[in-house]
C-alpha cells in the first residue's frame, strides 16, 4: 500500500503532462476541450487544427512513460529495502541489548516512513527497556517519556493496535504510577478483534492493584470510583458493589484460561498457568458460569 502511494506521487507530474497533451488535442466535433473555458481566435483555431503529436509520437511518449514508471518502481523498491534493512538491524540490536544502536536504526527507518506504527512501537519498547534496566534512570533519548510519545504515535496511526495499547498501559501502571490512565486506555479497545492474552493479563493486574489498595487503605484509589462508574455503564450495570475490581480480574483471568488453555505454545501456557494461580489467590465473589 505504501509503495503504491509513493508510485502515485512520482507519476503525478507525468500523468498531468499526458492529460494536457490529450486535452489540447481536438475531439470529433473539431472543437478543443478547453474552447468553452478559454475561447480561441480564428487564427488560433486554424493553427491548432493540426494535432500536436502524431500517433507514432504518442506511442514513443507512451514508451518513455513506461520507462519512467519502471525507474520509479526500482527507486521505491530500493527505498523500502533500505527501510526494512534498518528495521532488521534494529531488531537484532534490541535482542542483543544494544539499545542506543537499536533506537538509531529504528529512527533511520522512520525517516524513510514516519507513518509506520510498528517502528514507533519498537522505538517505544527500546526506550522503556533501557530506563527499566538502568534502575529507572534514562538518558536524554532513551527514557519513559520518549517511550510514551512513541506509543501514543503508534496508537494515533492505528487506534486499535493491541500491542501498543498494552505496552503503554504497562508503562503507565508499572513504571509511571498511573494505573487509572492505563485502565482507561485498555477499556478504549473496541476492535472486532478479540483481546490478546497480554492485554487481558495487564488489565487484570491493574484490577488487582486497585483491589489490594482499597483493602489495605480502607479507601478507594483517588479517582477510581468515577472510573468504576464509567466501566459499569459500559457493561450496562449500575451500582458500586464491594469486590467489583476483584470480579473484573476474575473475568479476565477466566477469559485467558478458557481461550488459551488448549493452546500448545509455551508462552501462552505460561500465561494460562499464571492466570490460574492468580485467580485462585483471589478471595471473594466467584464469576458466574
Amino acid at each position: 500500500m505504501k509503495k503504491k502511494k509513493m508510485t502515485q506521487l512520482f507519476l503525478f507530474l507525468i500523468a498531468g503532462q499526458i492529460f494536457f497533451v490529450f486535452a489540447c488535442r481536438q475531439d470529433s466535433s473539431n472543437k478543443g476541450v478547453f474552447d468553452g473555458i478559454f475561447p480561441r481566435s480564428k487564427k488560433q483555431s486554424e493553427i491548432s487544427s493540426q494535432p500536436i503529436y502524431s500517433d507514432s509520437e504518442l506511442k514513443e511518449l507512451g514508451k518513455e512513460v513506461k520507462k519512467v514508471e519502471e525507474a520509479v518502481d526500482k527507486i521505491i523498491a530500493k527505498i523500502l529495502y533500505k527501510k526494512q534493512l534498518f528495521r532488521r538491524i534494529g531488531d537484532r540490536c534490541l535482542e542483543l541489548g544494544l539499545y542506543h544502536e537499536a533506537y538509531d536504526s529504528y529512527e533511520k527507518a522512520l525517516q524513510i516512513d514516519s507513518g509506520d506504527e510498528t517502528l514507533h512501537y519498537k522505538s517505544a519498547v527500546v526506550c522503556a527497556a533501557y530506563q527499566k534496566e538502568n534502575r529507572g534512570k534514562g538518558d536524554s533519548v532513551l527514557n519513559y517519556r520518549n517511550a510514551e510519545a512513541h506509543y501514543l504515535k503508534a496508537i494515533q496511526i492505528r487506534p486499535q493496535y493491541q500491542e501498543a495499547l498494552t505496552g503503554l498501559a504497562t508503562l503507565y501502571h508499572f513504571e509511571m504510577s498511573r494505573p487509572l490512565e492505563a485502565l482507561e486506555l485498555l477499556h478504549a479497545f473496541r476492535s472486532s478483534e478479540r483481546p490478546t492474552p497480554q492485554l487481558l493479563m495487564t488489565r487484570a493486574a491493574i484490577y488487582r492493584f486497585l483491589m489490594q489498595y482499597e483493602a489495605q487503605s480502607g479507601a478507594p484509589f483517588a479517582g477510581s470510583s468515577s472510573l468504576l462508574k464509567k466501566i459499569n455503564r459500559k457493561r450496562g450495570e449500575d451500582g458500586l458493589p464491594p469486590g467489583r475490581w476483584e470480579l473484573f480480574a476474575r473475568e479476565d483471568y477466566q477469559n485467558v484460561i478458557d481461550r488459551f488453555g488448549s493452546v500448545e505454545a509455551v508462552e501462552l501456557q505460561n500465561l494460562v498457568q499464571t492466570a490460574k494461580r492468580l485467580q485462585q489467590s483471589l478471595n471473594g465473589p466467584q464469576t458466574k458460569d
